[in-house]
């Protein structure tokens, strides 16, 4: 059975008293105020590029919709535990809540998130859940807002197998940064932003790439591409440079893992198989690389 890359963050809500005059609360009326007293996944991804648990320090933004207006709020995992960076009121109308991961203190833009792919950040967000102070446990479902290229290397000599420089993604068919509108969940590319998407060998537990090797990065989701070549994919050992066209008709969507199948042998790269699962094109493609010295 295929693991499925997402993971669920269920959310208990304690209630407590008063807001002080000085905070800033949603429903200022309310003397309820909510807060995060436990934070688990019900299941962790299993490749190096995405993140599988929260460490001391990860923030979460909760992006905040009642009668009232709307806010923005932090929160910090600090000693095994969640902590808001202000408190945030309910009444019995219903507040709705979206969450994304990191928070940003810079964001001033209510209903969107900027993600970008140069860092390698495994940006997360999650639809829109509903609480009142009758009904204050929130259980999340974040969902991967980049997509996940995956490479699996087989080697038909394994006394050729090499040490990875860096694999690099690049092309005018990929933006490197977007904006996702958290209410309709459609993605915004930004134009201008064309930045290569790059994974070095020293990134890596072991930049030695043995016969099942997998190396895995992030990209920017990207439309249906036009032409081959639009995007390339440049492969860079310490004894090969290759570069392949990806394919005309290629799409790279939100949440979704593409596992490639490289095959070498001697002076030859191929792209041998390629499978989509959830973060499936059924299908073989065998595309020979153009070889670079």
């Amino acid at each position: 059975m295929e693991k499925k890359y997402f993971f669920t963050i269920t959310m208990i809500l304690s209630l407590f008293c008063a807001c002080s005059d000085s905070e800033r609360c949603i429903n200022e009326g309310s003397e309820e105020f909510l807060s995060v007293a436990q934070v688990g996944f019900a299941l962790k991804s299993s490749d190096a590029a995405s993140k599988s648990f929260f460490e001391e320090g990860d923030q979460i933004g909760l992006y905040i919709y009642d009668s009232q207006g709307s806010g923005y709020r932090g929160m910090t995992y600090k000693n095994n535990s969640w902590a808001l960076h202000a408190p945030v009121s309910v009444s019995e109308g219903y507040t709705d809540i979206y969450a994304a991961y990191p928070y940003n203190s810079q964001n001033d833009v209510a209903t969107s998130f900027e993600i970008e792919h140069t860092s390698q950040t495994d940006y997360l967000y999650s639809d829109r859940y509903s609480v009142n102070s009758t009904n204050p446990v929130l259980s999340l479902t974040m969902k991967h807002a980049l997509a996940l290229i995956e490479f699996e290397f087989q080697w038909t000599d394994v006394s050729q197998a090499a040490n990875l420089e860096l694999i690099a993604i690049q092309g005018q068919g990929l933006y490197s940064k977007a904006k996702i509108d958290l209410i309709t969940g459609k993605m915004e590319h930004l134009k201008g932003w064309n930045d290569p998407a790059v994974i070095y060998g020293w990134q890596l537990g072991s930049d030695h790439l043995n016969d099942g090797s997998k190396v895995s990065l992030m990209v920017v989701p990207c439309d249906e591409i036009e032409n081959d070549g639009d995007i390339m994919i440049d492969f860079y050992t310490d004894n090969m440079k290759a570069h392949w066209p990806v394919p005309a008709g290629t799409r790279w969507e939100s949440g979704k893992r593409y596992t490639y199948k490289v095959l070498i042998q001697e002076r030859l790269l191929e792209i041998m198989d390629v499978r989509i699962e959830d973060w499936i094109d059924a299908g073989t493609d065998r595309i020979s690389l153009p070889w670079y010295e």
